[in-house]
């Protein structure tokens, strides 16, 4: 059974997803959702109908957004949490799945919770190739945001993430072996496409960047840009105190006591990446 956090306590998740989902935490189960049924009615909001997930923004979709990359290193997990803290800081129920074996997310959660940290941001850890599916059908009946953080290797995870997501985001880093990696990346979301005969929107964004373009930055944008891969205008630049220490003080630039240049750059990734899930006329 996949493991999650929740408000600092773990529960199991059941792996039947034809039967009543069920929330186990201190022996009280609470049913979620049945198979058939209309999904579990949520606190009232202002503007939100009972029964409904909060949107994002108005008009916005129940997104599904994985953080994808073949190559371990580029920054994927610290900005897998960054970006749902963003969301969460706008109200949304979000959760990350972590579907990496290293477990890096898990461990953020609960170093977050030691310090009363990164409220509204749920994880569920310990998610497989066997569980992915079921766990991603099960976290869009409750969240408004689904992120998804994969491990850094190509397998069947990966490939079932991917075809369930409604925007893959691949980050990287400059470097020729990162950019490899950023092709390979997204010659998987293609093959998906090709396999589900529906687009996959796929956006590359650059991380641990210097506060000043190099040639080198610029050459690796577009070398990517000239291989038809759509990149994000935002860039997360290095900040050792903004992103290294989230993951030993739980603290992410989002939080009030956080760096507030990195929560920028983070808010407006998050912006470019709904404006492509729920265009303008859509949110109109």
């Amino acid at each position: 059974m996949a493991e999650a956090m929740m408000g600092g306590r773990p529960y199991a998740v059941s792996p039947f997803p034809a039967r009543a989902f069920m929330l186990c935490c201190d022996s009280a189960l609470t049913p979620i959702r049945a198979l058939g049924r209309a999904p579990v009615r949520l606190p009232a909001q202002a503007g939100i109908r009972p029964g409904r997930r909060p949107p994002i923004r108005e008009g916005a979709l129940m997104p599904v957004v994985s953080l994808c990359s073949t190559k371990g290193g580029v920054g994927k997990t610290t900005l897998a949490i960054c970006l749902a803290s963003a969301a969460a800081q706008r109200g949304a129920g979000v959760v990350i799945l972590d579907a990496d074996p290293n477990g890096h997310v898990r461990a953020w959660r609960e170093a977050a919770d030691r310090e009363g940290r990164g409220g509204g941001v749920d994880v569920i850890a310990g998610v497989t190739e066997a569980t992915m599916q079921d766990r991603i059908a099960e976290a869009v009946e409750r969240y408004t945001l689904v992120v998804i953080d994969l491990e850094g290797a190509a397998s069947k995870a990966v490939t079932f993430a991917i075809a369930e997501s409604d925007i893959v985001v691949i980050p990287s880093g400059i470097s020729g072996m990162d950019l490899q990696e950023v092709f390979r990346t997204h010659a998987e979301v293609k093959r998906a496409e090709k396999m589900l005969r529906r687009p996959i929107p796929a956006r590359v964004i650059f991380t641990g960047m210097a506060t000043i373009a190099s040639r080198v930055a610029k050459h690796a944008r577009q070398e990517v840009i000239d291989a038809g891969i759509p990149v994000l205008t935002t860039e997360t630049i290095r900040r050792p105190n903004a992103y290294q220490s989230m993951h030993f003080n739980g603290l992410t630039p989002l939080e009030p006591d956080g760096d507030p240049k990195a929560a920028a750059e983070i808010a407006r990734a998050l912006d470019e990446i709904l404006a492509v899930i729920t265009p303008s006329e859509a949110a109109a």
